[in-house]
């Protein structure tokens, strides 16, 4: 029976056994991590399909600010929206058309490299159904890796076609599917060495020959192309240096035994993997399997089961490489779609697929049982990417260990508090469970200040938003609620300071509208009815913004540059301030703002350069030295933050947080005698260890030691 099974037509049995597996996945809602980002955060662009040439000038996220390049992803969730909105209905079924074509397209792969037909068939079905594709199956912001996929394996059948028949719409094809894999995922760059490796040791091509020189002409110019776009498309961000990337892969490269486990092995699947919460037992099993069937297999080719290592390497490796510079690397099981491709010619190799492939009993008996675990076992694990709840439970319960689990847990409980206030409890735990893993975790300390405010414990959520202004000083909301608190504590001076310091790093109509109302209350008639106007042009969204007879005017071009940054036309506010620093190149306060706008969008070498000039200008302007600080410390440039530092104190000596950064780096770097003195500064100042410690700040020990 389970070689008549085989005799269907493949795409028909594909659909089939797949949408028995997935046809829940229909009904599943937000997970509202990413998903919600990618499509209903992102709904007004997406929805709106002359943004598309658009497309290929953003990165995924569409904010400039992240390191994802990947506009081929973009058309496809525009193109769903085209139908559906922002209805996460048509997204889950979009993804599961395109893993049934994507394993179909495996079997046509494997069937271009003269597999048998029984064979090919059964290796497909074998990934539709492996419990490692689930994640690029019922979470829709996995449907990357299913397009990269399917753009990969054409271009491959298409380079395979070509080098066999020198017909030149085969090469044409395979460069189309080139591009749009590597405008899909950045993964893709890696088909270059996989069909270089298949041309030299498969077709034992010479080092210099005819295909190689084509095809390696055709891939620098497609390469080259996007190299450019993608360059322009992270808006001079700092990039990771190679060093570092190869650090990276070296230093998570021991996390592919976990998933070599995962493959054969899969029980310990989670929706946010990290390494300390993982077992490499199943891995060293599996492998150690593996390895004797191949060493066993007297009729495997060597050459084909190397070309299988070589495919699975090659697009894992790239996963590899640390996103993040203050959290944990997470390793996503949906990563692993493409590579598992390689692992299924391994498999193809090995003497039980080749020998009586119908008589043998293991098909028989044994497979049927092993396919069918599989099966139960992606069929109860994708019921995790139901909902929030759901997913994040999972997150929790799989990894305990990863400080982003118990984030957005706490973020999942705060959300849901607006109707049962009981569940603050729940939230703040989970915040300090993700500190207690990750110290430098962003927005924890905002959202635990949150918190304490709604419990009218003013000192603790006092002592929370400065934490987080010290930890993160591009947050607008830890200042902004500082601004607010403050204000209700009738500390007037010090909530006007960081509303203002709020509306420097993003200007927000409900922060005009909280200083307008201070001044209002302090009496402050003219700084009232500025902010009052400042408050009304940043609330009203669809208001024109340039300054041409008939439409919104404003009092100086700073202004209608801020309005833009507060619109978030952040391309728009450069221009504006560029072009005016053309006509008044001393304009310190227009040079700051182009400094935020670059510091937003992750350009730090720009904002370092434009507050560099600005402290020039001005050497009183404690922002602009402040910020200018940060962005050098950011970059790794501590000596450099440290002179900008003592150029601030020597600016302003009464600046308490210039002394105390001082003394922490020399405390950090063993110079006691240094950190010494400007603790004595502090002292003399009458500024206390405990004064540092109420308002959260963690002392390094060596720090400590040296205050008492």
């Amino acid at each position: 029976m389970f070689d008549k099974i085989l005799r269907i037509h493949p795409l028909l049995l594909i659909s089939a056994i797949g949408f028995l597996l997935y046809a829940r996945a229909l009904s599943f809602d937000y997970t509202n991590f990413d998903d919600n980002t990618l499509i209903q955060d992102n709904q007004k662009f997406i929805s709106d399909i002359s943004n598309l040439p658009d497309a290929f000038r953003k990165t995924v996220f569409l904010t400039g600010a992240d390191v994802f390049y990947r506009p081929v992803q973009t058309v496809w969730l525009m193109l769903n929206a085209q139908v559906g909105g922002d209805n996460i209905f048509i997204y889950h079924f979009s993804s599961m058309l395109l893993h049934f074509f994507a394993v179909y397209f495996v079997f046509l792969f494997m069937m271009q490299l003269n597999y048998p037909r029984n064979i090919s068939l059964l290796l497909s079905v074998f990934l539709l159904i492996h419990p490692l594709c689930t994640q690029a199956v019922a979470w829709v912001p996995g449907v990357g890796d299913v397009l990269v996929s399917i753009f990969a394996v054409c271009s491959f059948i298409f380079f395979h076609k070509f080098i066999s028949s020198q017909q030149r719409k085969h090469f044409v094809l395979h460069v189309l599917f080139f591009s749009l894999a590597l405008f899909t995922k950045e993964i893709a760059v890696g088909i270059i060495a996989v069909c270089l490796f298949y041309l030299h040791f498969i077709e034992r091509e010479k080092l210099v020959s005819y295909n190689k020189k084509v095809f390696g002409a055709a891939w620098l110019v497609v390469f080259a192309v996007w190299f450019m776009m993608r360059d322009s498309a992270l808006q001079g961000q700092q990039k990771k240096e190679l060093s570092a990337m190869v650090f990276s892969v070296f230093e998570n490269f021991p996390t592919l035994l976990i998933y070599i486990g995962k493959i054969l092995l899969p029980f310990n699947l989670s929706v946010m993997p990290v390494m300390r919460d993982s077992t490499f037992i199943y891995g060293i099993i599996s492998l150690t399997a593996l390895s004797a069937f191949v060493f066993f297999s007297k009729e495997k080719r060597n050459n084909m089961i190397l070309f299988g290592v070589v495919w699975f390497l090659i697009f894992f490796l790239p996963s590899f490489i640390t996103t993040s510079t203050f959290r944990v690397h997470q390793f996503y099981e949906h990563r692993a779609y493409l590579p598992m491709i390689g692992f299924l010619f391994v498999i193809a190799e090995m003497d039980f697929m080749k020998k009586n492939f119908v008589e043998n009993k293991i098909f028989k008996y044994i497979l049927p049982v092993f396919l069918l675990l599989f099966f139960i076992i992606s069929f109860r694990h994708a019921n995790t990417f139901a909902n929030t709840k759901t997913f994040l439970d999972n997150a929790v319960r799989t990894s305990p260990g990863s400080s982003l689990a118990h984030r957005n847990m706490g973020i999942y409980f705060q959300d849901l508090a607006s109707k049962d206030k009981s569940l603050l409890e729940n939230a703040e735990k989970e915040y300090r469970l993700s500190l207690s893993l990750n110290p430098y975790e962003k927005d924890m300390h905002n959202n635990l200040g949150v918190i304490y405010d709604t419990w009218g414990k003013k000192d603790l959520a006092e002592k929370e938003y400065l934490t987080e202004t010290q930890l993160n000083p591009s947050n607008s909301q830890a200042f902004h609620n500082l601004g607010v608190l403050y204000s209700e504590k009738n500390e007037n001076e010090k909530a006007e300071t960081y509303l203002k310091k709020s509306i420097q790093i993003l200007p927000n109509a409900n922060t005009y509208q909280q200083l307008a109302l201070l001044y209002q209350k302090m009496g402050r008639k003219e700084d009232f009815e500025k902010i009052a106007t400042m408050f009304k042009l940043a609330d009203n969204k669809n208001q024109p913004v340039e300054s041409n007879s008939g439409q919104m005017k404003f009092k100086n071009a700073l202004e209608a540059g801020q309005y833009l940054m507060e619109q978030r036309k952040l391309e728009d506010a450069e221009k504006l301030f560029i072009s005016e620093l053309q006509k008044d190149s001393q304009n310190v306060k227009m040079i700051f703002n182009l400094g935020l706008i670059y510091y937003s969008a992750k350009r730090l070498p720009d904002a370092e350069k434009v507050w560099r000039k600005a402290v020039e200008i001005d050497s009183t302007y404690i922002d602009a030295f402040n910020n200018l600080a940060i962005s050098l410390a950011q970059q790794g440039k501590n000596m450099e933050a440290e002179t900008v530092m003592k150029k601030l104190i020597s600016s302003n000596p009464n600046y308490i947080d210039g002394y105390y950064n001082l003394a922490n780096f020399y405390a950090k770097n063993g110079k006691e005698a240094d950190a010494r003195r400007y603790i004595s500064e502090l002292k003399k100042r009458g500024v206390s260890k405990e004064q540092f410690l109420q308002r959260g700040i963690k002392m390094i020990p060596e720090l400590e030691k040296l205050f008492d």
